[in-house]
């Protein structure tokens, strides 16, 4: 069941605004319906959409589905609107940072942000339509983002979902054998692959690969160790994992993936136990950085040393932080928000090997931690406005 802040049930509204027949329905039924803190009362009509997927005007006029949001409602921060939307018009660096969904404050949050490093300036892009998740995979193709997975602080989902760059539209794909939140998910040669995770009731170390010729998931060998909140990445060729935690302890270990033999072997351990943390392959080297060792947030970051199959210290971030998110843009690192064992923050840093030190960049709109991190590689019209937009929620 939905509910609202104020407590209020639709049976409450004006049905003069419903048909005959949808009115019938609701006197026989009080449905409470889910309304984020921004919207105002009329918002309630859009959240209808999981159960009434048609409306019908009270003068039995077209009916409307879906229900496209307003575009430029005045709710405070700055957003980047629908295709079309009336201000000014630009054109976007050639590539754009986006860090998606995630936790904040006591729940799962739908906000999407874009970071414009020429403006230096993070923006919420608009959406028709929206989902809560946090604790989920992201990765992106093309214009697609998938969010994989997840949890919305009821339910670990199995759910995969893409959302359009360029629409602003969010599709709904294939789902997964199993739930999994807090699984490591990836893109290599063009393939996503999801491994391990938590499915509610089990950690797991199985995997499995979006097939694009059947439009589905398969089964991949399963890892070595169980694995769930652990990270990965594309390195020369090869997918490792590292660390996370079993159930009774957080890993050192890693291990890296046979794509032709479909097999995972053990190739040694890092110098700290981790999870939550991100693994990020960065002009040829391989990186680990922040996450919890079982007693602190980590700032510490370990540097993979390719000749002699060892784990180096490396430079370490300025901030403690956990269940965060990272990606390279403009050959710079970027770790975003984030846990430091207190609070969810808005903090980011930004790392270069030229430097090679961090240092503080413009911090995200909304705390969040549990999100993900990806990268738009292309160009496209944007305008900006002071909005978060009216949205409706995907089942």
């Amino acid at each position: 069941m939905y509910s609202t802040d104020s407590n209020k049930s639709v049976s409450s509204l004006d049905y003069d605004f419903f048909s005959k027949e949808l009115r019938c329905f609701l006197q026989s039924f009080s449905i409470t319906i889910y309304k984020p803190p921004h919207l105002n009362v009329e918002s309630k009509f859009y959240m209808l959409c999981p159960i009434f997927p048609k409306l019908v005007t009270a003068n039995g006029g077209d009916k409307m589905s879906p229900i496209s949001p307003p575009r430029h409602e005045i709710n405070g921060g700055r957003t980047i609107p629908f295709r079309g939307a009336l201000g000014t018009l630009m054109r976007t660096p050639r590539n754009l940072l986006l860090t998606v969904l995630g936790w904040s404050g006591d729940a799962p949050t739908f906000t999407i942000e874009a970071f414009d490093p020429r403006m230096n300036r993070w923006f919420y892009v608009s959406q028709q339509g929206f989902i809560k998740r946090a604790y989920h995979g992201v990765v992106m193709l093309g214009v697609l983002i998938y969010v994989i997975g997840g949890y919305d602080g009821r339910i670990c989902f199995d759910t995969v979902f893409c959302f359009n760059v360029e629409t602003r539209e969010w599709y709904r794909r294939s789902s997964l054998h199993v739930p999994r939140c807090y699984a490591t998910c990836l893109v290599y040669r063009g393939q996503v692959y999801v491994m391990g995770g938590f499915d509610g009731e089990e950690r797991l170390r199985s995997c499995e690969m979006f097939d694009q010729d059947i439009r589905n998931w398969k089964y991949l060998a399963s890892m070595n160790e169980i694995r769930s909140d652990a990270s990965g990445a594309v390195h020369k060729g090869k997918i490792f994992m590292c660390g996370g935690f079993n159930g009774i302890d957080v890993l050192t270990s890693v291990e890296i993936y046979d794509i032709e033999q479909d097999h995972w072997t053990i190739v040694g351990h890092m110098l700290s136990p981790r999870s939550g943390h991100v693994m990020i392959s960065y002009k040829s080297v391989l990186l680990i950085m922040g996450g919890y060792d079982g007693e602190d947030r980590l700032r510490s970051v370990e540097r993979y040393d390719d000749a002699e199959s060892k784990w180096r210290s490396h430079v370490p971030m300025l901030s403690r932080r956990s269940n965060f998110a990272a990606a390279i843009l403009d050959d710079k690192i970027y770790v975003i928000a984030g846990y430091n064992g207190y609070t969810t923050f808005t903090q980011v840093e930004e790392y270069d090997d030229i430097s090679q030190k961090w240092k503080w960049s413009k911090g995200i709109n909304k705390h969040r931690s549990a999100h993900g991190a990806c990268v738009f590689q292309d160009t496209m019209t944007i305008s900006m406005c002071t909005s978060t937009g009216k949205q409706k929620p995907i089942n």
